[in-house]
């Protein structure tokens, strides 16, 4: 997402900045990965819960495949306005507040290019694994720090790719952090890439969808589908 990083009270004075930036939505949304992943391991009679639903792409799609039982947090109200009467929304920060939910109440929380976000992902974690069925699942997508290019870029630079001085990504997951944030909680099921791109003369060449490999070390972002244990 194209925007500076924010406290939580700039977010809220600079709400059409907000707005703005989140007409870019994540690649496992815009190609259908997540709605395609969901609608073949959930049925439609389950509880989703989407951190972060921005406009609401994604709960679009997933009202396009008969998911009726939808509910969205979000630090302000950025839904589309035909979303209004078919989304229940909660405005809430969810590095620092309760999620609203009694205990193990949700089949499905999504949390799409949310996690770099947060300045508190141990209390967000701890808060979805309460509200989280047992065998419920849990759809995090990041940055792919693990990367060619965020390796190259680390050893030159000491820089990750996708987190700039310029943009909203303040926290980084390497894998052992990665493994007592998630892994305390939830047992990964599938791991997704999205294909990535080479640079050949300055010109981008996308590596094919099919190829896991090619994603796994070239793409971008990185999709884990977990399990509450």
């Amino acid at each position: 997402m194209g925007l500076e990083y924010l406290t939580r009270k700039e977010l809220e004075s600079k709400k059409d900045s907000v707005t703005k930036a989140l007409d870019q939505t994540s690649y496992f949304v815009r190609a259908g990965v997540v709605s395609r992943v969901l609608g073949e391991i959930v049925g439609t009679d389950k509880r989703i819960l989407e951190l972060g639903a921005g406009h609401g792409v994604l709960a679009r799609q997933l009202l396009g495949l008969g998911y009726k039982k939808i509910d969205a947090v979000d630090i302000d109200d950025y839904l589309d306005a035909d979303l209004s009467d078919k989304v229940t929304l909660t405005k809430s920060d969810i590095s620092t507040d309760k999620l609203q939910y009694v205990d193990s109440s949700v089949d499905v929380v999504l949390a799409i290019a949310i996690f770099e976000h947060l300045e508190n992902p141990f209390f967000a974690i701890r808060e979805i694994a309460r509200v989280l069925k047992p065998c419920g699942k849990l759809f995090v997508a990041l940055p792919n720090a693990f990367s060619i290019r965020s390796r190259l870029l680390f050893l030159m630079r000491g820089e990750i790719f996708g987190y700039t001085r310029t943009n909203n990504h303040v926290a980084l997951f390497s894998r052992a952090i990665f493994d007592k944030l998630f892994l305390k909680h939830f047992k990964i099921v599938e791991t997704l890439y999205d294909p990535g791109y080479i640079k050949i003369f300055g010109k981008k060449i996308q590596l094919p969808r099919a190829c896991f490999t090619c994603g796994q070390f070239f793409g971008n972002k990185v999709l884990y589908i977990l399990e509450r244990n």
